[in-house]
């Protein structure tokens, strides 16, 4: 079984690319699944990418398969590097989670 925080603490923020990022961990009480989440501060710095792989990365050593991700509000495009959602984890993701489709057309672009 992996202790509480085990595994998120192992990811310091230091290599997750920001000092600040917040990680917080806990065991899940009916399985034997332990949550990590995170606030990525600045995603120029630590995108949702990075942290992802960082994470997949060190559960992969200790044997431990990552489910999946989840996105709670939005994000910018950039934030993914270019990549899929869905190879984040991210297998509930929706269109209207990128922050862009949110916000006004610049007029003096027009």
């Amino acid at each position: 079984m992996l202790h509480t925080g085990s595994l998120a603490m192992s990811v310091p923020p230091r290599e997750s690319g920001h000092p600040l990022n917040r990680f917080n961990r806990r065991l899940l009480a009916t399985t034997d699944v332990v949550a990590v989440s995170m606030n990525l501060l600045d995603y120029r710095r630590t995108s949702v990418a990075r942290a992802f792989d960082a994470v997949r990365d060190e559960a992969a050593r200790r044997g431990i398969a990552v489910r999946r991700g989840e996105l709670v509000g939005l994000a910018p495009r950039a934030a993914f590097e270019g990549r899929e959602p869905e190879s984040l984890g991210l297998v509930d993701f929706a269109p209207h989670q990128y922050l862009e489709t949110h916000l006004s057309p610049d007029p003096r672009r027009e």
